[in-house]
Order: C-alpha cells, then sequence, then structure tokens
C-alpha cells in the first residue's frame, strides 16, 4: 500500500484531495483468525459517489489481513519522517547528506594584505557565487554565470576568491562540473 492508494490529487487549476478509501478498526472479540490482531479488525472502505451533489459516501468494506495493516503503518511510518519544509529560493539542493547554495552577485568588501601598508578593506564586485557544504565539513564555492535557478547543466567557473583553492570545478561535489 502506498499513499496514494488512498487519496487522489485533482492536478487542475485549483488544489483538491478526494477520497478513495477509508481505513476503519473495529473492536474484536473472540475472532481467533488471520484477519485478527491484539483484539482489532481492519477493514477497507472504498467511496462512492452518494447523492445528487456528487459527495462522496463511504461505502462497503472488506477485511484486511494483518500483514496489509502492519505494511500500512510502516508506510504511515515513513511519510511521518518525510518532513516538508518551505526552503528559501536561493537553496538549489538539500539532502540528508549536503546542502547547495547561491549567493548572489554583489558588491561587497574584500581585504587585501597590502604589504606593509597592512590590510586594507576594499569594496569589489563579487560573482554569483555556488556553495555546497556537506555533512563531513567540506565546503565547496564556484562561480555561475547563469540567471535565476541554475539547473544540472550550468557552467560552473572557479571563484575569483583569495585564499581558496579549487583544483578544478571538474571535480565540484554533486553533478554540477562534469565534463560534457
Amino acid at each position: 500500500m502506498k499513499p496514494t492508494d488512498f487519496f487522489t490529487f485533482d492536478g487542475g487549476g485549483k488544489p483538491s484531495i478526494k477520497p478513495e478509501c477509508a481505513i476503519l478498526f473495529h473492536r474484536a472479540t473472540g475472532v481467533t483468525d488471520s484477519y485478527v490482531g491484539n483484539d482489532f479488525l481492519v477493514s477497507m472502505h472504498d467511496f462512492i459517489v452518494g447523492d445528487e451533489k456528487n459527495e462522496p459516501v463511504i461505502g462497503a468494506g472488506r477485511l484486511l489481513i494483518k500483514e496489509d495493516v502492519e505494511s500500512l503503518f510502516r508506510s504511515l511510518l515513513k511519510m511521518r519522517n518525510n518532513k516538508v519544509e518551505l526552503l528559501p529560493s536561493n537553496v538549489v539542493s538539500i539532502s540528508e547528506g549536503h546542502i547547495a547554495w547561491t549567493v548572489p552577485a554583489k558588491i561587497r568588501p574584500m581585504l587585501f594584505n597590502i604589504g606593509s601598508s597592512g590590510i586594507k578593506k576594499l569594496n569589489v564586485p563579487w560573482p554569483r557565487l555556488l556553495i555546497v557544504a556537506n555533512r563531513d565539513g567540506k565546503m565547496a564555492v564556484a562561480t555561475l554565470k547563469v540567471r535565476g535557478r541554475p539547473s544540472s547543466k550550468a557552467k560552473l567557473y572557479n571563484a575569483p576568491l583569495m585564499n581558496i583553492v579549487v583544483k578544478s570545478v571538474q571535480n565540484f561535489p554533486g553533478s554540477w562540473g562534469k565534463k560534457r
């Protein structure tokens, strides 16, 4: 069983959820076969269109066997672990192992160590950057030329930043920078 076994998502102009089936739990006493588990029975009922208003009505049901109920609970636990989060528009990708985001091009300060004059702060143009940080504490920085959301085909360039050594954008994490 999958979550889509229970709902239909209408992809029209306005999102809607239409019930497909209902699962009912019944208290059971004195039943001893493969349909019972810990004093309950489970039945699945399809929805039917019941009246002139086209509103769904719960229909006749069928008993589920213990293995189906266990499978349903496992699916629900997996769904619970799938969090939905709203991410800022500059986040390109995120997984358990990494996060990638863009930083817009802008005039920003940069520090320069100019010999005996000491450290000078100059405002210089920075290009648009793509930054990837992984769970191992490593970070990669590249420059993007494209506007908008980058795709896996976006061409990457070495970032013109001091104190950052990038061997090659070909080694950039993820699918970006692979030879084409």
